[in-house]
């Protein structure tokens, strides 16, 4: 199967780095890149909405999507 992880708008180099840092550590054990996307999508919201509200919340974890190609699921 083959991901592709980007964002709808752009987000700094740091954050950025920050993001896939967690997300790799999700999507490793499983190789589930949705998966581990929706996992660390909420709990950087989480976080951030306590920390800094949650407009920034959204601004910085809500624009990375994962487009997937292959057969999900299938031997």
């Amino acid at each position: 199967m083959q991901n592709l992880l980007m964002t709808l708008w752009p987000i700094d180099d740091k954050r950025t780095a920050d993001f896939m840092m967690d997300f790799y550590a999700a999507a490793y054990p499983t190789g589930d890149a949705p998966a581990a996307l929706a996992e660390t999508q909420r709990a950087w919201l989480a976080r951030l909405r306590v920390q800094q509200g949650i407009e920034t919340a959204c601004r910085l974890a809500g624009p990375f999507i994962v487009s997937t190609q292959g057969s999900v699921g299938r031997p």
